[in-house]
């Protein structure tokens, strides 16, 4: 390889802190592409502004690149050109603080054109942040080396700055992570513009196979048809869609179970995301009519497992607790009681529309509530003493004596926080509707199917 000039193609980008230094594309792709990487592949990407050669690099890190950039360029991330760029990229400086903040969930609104039956910011109003607010934030995540924000509301369209909100993260080399809404409002030329910024994914609510289940879900009038022809247009340019849907009595039954799956897969859905409601907000009066069983739930998990393996597995599938199917591998989660307690939001926390900050998007009132932007700086928050509590909490913590008995605990891990505190109060008690879940029988089924579907198994 010939001593050229080495720079990282300009849709890549690295965060850096001393727990982990990431490597992603923030304008193309989904977030769950990106690299982790070592200190060293690190140390060579901080160089890779156009402004150093190998040889230029060995002499200020004190060992070889070549083997790094070329692999690089096998990935189709790093270029070489023999001529010095005329005005070298610079990197953020990596975070000097202790904890790596990767994610930010980012509720850019509480109002919404909609109010679904389990919906858990309804219950509330927001005081918004401005969009100087939300610039002022972003700023200072940049410096903390956060690399992605995913956007949700309430609805997010019912903003008119939200494209300026979008510009303002892909300034600063911030993947959105995805953009959750209703789809009953896509104004005209929005695409054109976003499609210009970055290509992400759009989350999109599909609570039922026909206008009488979404709709009656959705709590607003007739907007399934709306929501339907909105992800034709997202997926006829190309978009991806992440469908999520939550159970609930509207399709119970085998023939609806089979009306909904034929149309996640009409619609051409990347991923479907199927799981039960949270006991916050809205849902807190609406349960007991309109949901449904943990066994139910499971009756119709393992339906639409047996469909989806029939079918040939034609999209992505996350069903509940039970089974993850993402890029061609079933991944399986193995707990040890040495495991954070919320491994999931380990390195992500959530902003609600009025600043709040809480270290799960479920725990939205105090005292879960970590603090706020508006009078904290970013960093306080996140390296606060409570934030390090909740984040820094294992599963040897809070289990009691029977979970510590119990056969199920590699696979429920005692379970979701939100669900425990949600259920009975407390943030160090086991979540009784995992643990519900992962003890029933019908859980060994899965296991069954697995076994004999010739799926590759990532345990982790």
């Amino acid at each position: 390889m010939k001593d050229e000039y080495v720079f990282l193609r300009s849709n890549w980008t690295i965060r850096g802190s001393p727990e982990k230094c990431v490597l992603f594309d923030f304008r193309g792709g989904i977030f769950e592409e990106r690299f982790v990487l070592s200190n060293r592949a690190y140390k060579v990407l901080r160089l890779a502004g156009g402004q150093h050669t190998c040889a230029q690099m060995k002499r200020i890190i004190g060992f070889d690149p070549t083997p790094y950039v070329r692999y690089l360029m096998k990935l189709g991330v790093v270029e070489l050109s023999d001529s010095p760029r005329e005005t070298p990229r610079q990197f953020k400086n990596p975070y000097k603080g202790k904890n790596f903040l990767g994610r930010i969930m980012l509720h850019i609104t509480g109002r919404c054109n909609q109010n679904c039956k389990h919906c858990y910011l309804a219950s509330r109003k927001w005081d918004e942040l401005s969009f100087a607010e939300i610039a002022e934030l972003v700023r200072q995540a940049a410096d903390m080396n956060v690399a992605s924000f995913s956007i949700t509301g309430g609805e997010p369209f019912v903003r008119e700055d939200l494209v300026d909100i979008l510009q303002e993260l892909n300034r600063n080399e911030m993947k959105v992570e995805g953009l959750f809404t209703n789809g009953t409002i896509l104004p005209n030329g929005f695409l054109d513009k976003a499609r210009g910024i970055q290509d992400f994914p759009f989350f999109v609510s599909i609570n039922g196979p026909s206008t009488e289940g979404h709709d009656q879900f959705g709590g607003e009038g007739a907007v399934f048809e709306k929501t339907l022809e909105t992800i034709k247009r997202l997926t006829e340019q190309g978009i991806k869609v992440f469908a999520n849907t939550s159970l609930n009595v509207f399709f119970t039954d085998e023939q609806q179970i089979e009306r909904l799956y034929k149309l996640i897969k009409e619609l051409r859905i990347y991923r479907w995301r199927i799981s039960g409601p949270f006991l916050e907000g809205n849902w807190k009066a609406n349960f007991q009519q309109f949901g449904i069983s943990t066994e139910t739930e499971l009756q119709i998990m393992l339906k639409l497992l047996e469909i989806w393996l029939e079918d040939g597995r034609p999209f992505e599938l996350e069903l509940g607790h039970v089974f993850r199917y993402i890029d061609g591998r079933c991944i399986q989660r193995v707990y040890k009681k040495g495991d954070y307690v919320c491994d999931y939001f380990r390195d992500r926390i959530v902003i609600m529309p009025n600043g709040e900050v809480s270290a799960c998007s479920l725990l939205i009132t105090p005292p879960y509530i970590i603090g706020n932007i508006r009078e904290q700086s970013l960093r306080e928050i996140w390296e606060s003493k409570k934030m390090r509590y909740y984040k820094n909490l294992r599963i040897a913590d809070v289990m009691n004596d029977k979970c510590r008995l119990c056969a199920k605990l590699s696979e429920c891990g005692i379970g979701c926080r939100a669900n425990a505190v949600l259920t009975s109060g407390r943030y160090e008690d086991i979540d009784p509707e995992i643990c519900g879940i992962c003890t029933h029988p019908l859980s060994a089924r899965f296991t069954e199917i697995l076994q004999n579907s010739g799926i590759p198994i990532v345990r982790e």
